[in-house]
């Protein structure tokens, strides 16, 4: 197999917790991360609420927002701001949170493995010596990698956002 190049979003800090953050492919060769943060950036993606401004003032700052909360990820292995900035959707999946924008995202080892770590429940279990203030995310992978984006208008994640993060991280994975 192959090596496929990905789109790198954040390089991480030499020594850090997170050698980068990057976006997963498809198995057509497409990036659905890429294509969302290129338009958040130009402020020209459609949402639930779009005011029909042009471009959308809102969305670059969600951008900015998002790329702030990657980075600080990336150099510190925790989530910059808690869970206003990263929520755990379950089943290896996280998501980076900037506004009403979300981006999905999984580990990798270096050789591209995946082992899905969720959100730790229990303090005395997960963690009982820490004093990490966040203590419910786990020692994540040297990679993150982002499957796709999308405007949340409720409480819940829709259960076509989740089905769709997982199929593109099988397909990711599948690339090896």
């Amino acid at each position: 197999m192959s090596k496929v190049d990905r789109w790198i979003v954040v390089v991480g800090r030499d020594g850090g917790p997170h050698d980068r953050i990057e976006c997963a492919l498809r198995s057509d060769g497409s990036s659905p991360a890429r294509e969302f943060l290129i338009g958040l950036k130009a402020g020209a993606l459609k949402s639930r609420g779009d005011r029909g401004v042009d471009p959308d003032s809102t969305q670059l700052h969600d951008f900015f927002v998002l790329l702030d909360r990657m980075r600080a990820t990336a150099y510190s292995g925790e989530p910059a701001h808690g869970r206003t900035g990263v929520n755990s959707l379950g089943a290896g999946l996280w998501e980076f949170k900037g506004g009403t924008a979300r981006i999905p995202f999984f580990d990798v080892d270096q050789f591209g493995r995946h082992e899905p770590k969720n959100e730790e429940t229990d303090r005395a279990i997960a963690d009982p010596d820490s004093r990490r203030e966040y203590w419910w995310y786990p020692d994540l992978d040297p990679v993150l990698r982002l499957t796709h984006g999308f405007f949340k208008d409720s409480q819940r994640t829709d259960q076509r956002e989740l089905d769709l993060a997982n199929e593109i991280r099988g397909e990711d994975l599948a690339h090896g």
